[in-house]
């Protein structure tokens, strides 16, 4: 064979074993585009199945195609202009989907006529503050001129207030505009209502009036922790007329939801008779109910019942067991308790070292009573060696405690 031919055509072969791998390379991804839009439905049979929002799927995939393909948009445009159950489909996509989200706030802005059907849907929260984040300023004064006319624009405003979304975040405001949706019959402003107003009702604690009123506002929509809030001022007189039967009515709702401050506060009032009559029992089953909830002065005050037999047996051991669980919450009154029971060895052996230990804590926490029994075990060396000075520091600290509680309650 002559070399000179075979060294001259292996060039030739490797140039045509490249060309081929080339058109591979090149045609194979044409091939299966081309293939893809040959199974791909047509717009219009991809608008047929989504018409009357009967598939959600092809609804979706017509706004994704409709981004690229004019056709796609066309026949999408077409669907949303004359199928206002499609509409509702493409915004109960556009919460989970960017490109729904995209695609219809875009569309709203060239179709009025969408856009004065949005402003009729009810949405859903994350829907509403969704579409709030994609909006701009234009969009943003649109709901704004809408809003005293359309409950779907105040309730959107509701959404913007609550979370700071264009405007500055303000809890009164976004109440105000969740009750302005619930008057014109948005029903589902209620809950977020309920939630803002509590929460104005917080931020305005140094206006008594005020907060009361908030309170009341998110108290009727069946707000619990509203409820138990709004019972307290009329405890108290923070803001209303001081009407303890009232307190307790408010209590009661607030505990029918599973309020545990609310159980805890109809405890109390059994406890000292008001507005209800005295009822020690009673007093101890709704501070057991509150204290199963893990309510620490629940519990303190159970642990309480059980060591004194107030409305229970007297139990030592069950009044430890209840001061220990508010103890792990460093609740100081408990503590105070537990080194009392050590001391004395109810319901526990008695033992100094740890009577000291739970004084100390509890004293640590502010609590007087637990001061002066510190104080007098360091008198007195029981559980650690005597100490006259320290004993002294720990007795005026209670004074100078009592002497502030005092001045605060005048």
């Amino acid at each position: 064979m002559d070399t000179s031919e075979e060294t001259e055509t292996s060039p030739r072969r490797w140039k045509q074993a490249a060309l081929q791998v080339l058109l591979l390379v090149v045609m194979v991804p044409v091939g299966i585009a081309a293939g893809w839009h040959a199974v791909s439905p047509a717009p219009g049979a991809l608008a047929s199945r989504a018409a009357r929002g009967a598939d959600a799927t092809a609804l979706l995939e017509l706004v994704q195609r409709a981004e690229a393909e004019e056709a796609a948009d066309a026949e999408l445009r077409r669907l949303l202009a004359e199928d206002s159950a499609a509409v509702c489909e493409l915004a109960a996509l556009a919460s989970g989907h960017e490109v729904a989200m995209r695609y219809l706030i875009s569309t709203a802005r060239r179709q009025p006529d969408l856009m004065a059907f949005l402003q009729k849907l009810e949405m859903s929260y994350p829907f509403a503050l969704g579409l709030l984040q994609h909006m701009d300023s234009a969009g943003m004064q649109t709901v704004q001129e809408h809003a005293g006319c359309c409950a779907n624009a105040c309730f959107m405003l509701g959404v913007a207030y609550e979370n700071g979304c264009h405007v500055t975040q303000d809890w009164a405001a976004a109440a105000d505009y969740y009750n302005a949706a619930l008057e014109m019959g948005y029903e589902q402003a209620r809950p977020y209502l309920g939630r803002a107003a509590y929460e104005a009702g917080l931020a305005t604690a140094g206006e008594p009036e005020l907060a009361a009123n908030w309170f009341l506002l998110a108290a009727e929509t069946g707000h619990a922790a509203a409820q138990c809030a709004l019972g307290v001022c009329y405890a108290s007189g923070h803001g209303v007329e001081l009407d303890l039967p009232r307190a307790v009515d408010w209590y009661r709702r607030a505990a029918e939801q599973d309020s545990a401050d609310a159980k805890f506060n109809l405890g109390w009032c059994y406890l000292h008779g008001e507005g209800v009559p005295a009822d020690a029992a009673e007093s101890a089953r709704w501070f057991r109910l509150a204290a199963e909830q893990g309510d620490d002065l629940a519990q303190y005050y159970l642990g309480r019942a059980y060591e004194l037999g107030l409305g229970v047996p007297q139990d030592f051991s069950e009044a430890v067991r209840w001061y220990s669980w508010a103890a792990e919450h460093d609740n100081a009154a408990a503590l105070c308790a537990l080194g009392h029971c050590f001391a004395q060895g109810l319901g526990v052996a008695q033992n100094w070292c740890e009577a000291v230990a739970f004084y100390r804590r509890s004293a640590e926490l502010g609590r007087s009573e637990a001061m002066l029994a510190l104080a007098c075990c360091l008198e007195l060396g029981q559980g650690l060696p005597a100490d006259a000075a320290a004993a002294a520091a720990w007795r005026q600290r209670a004074q100078d405690m009592e002497s502030q509680q005092t001045t605060n309650e005048s």
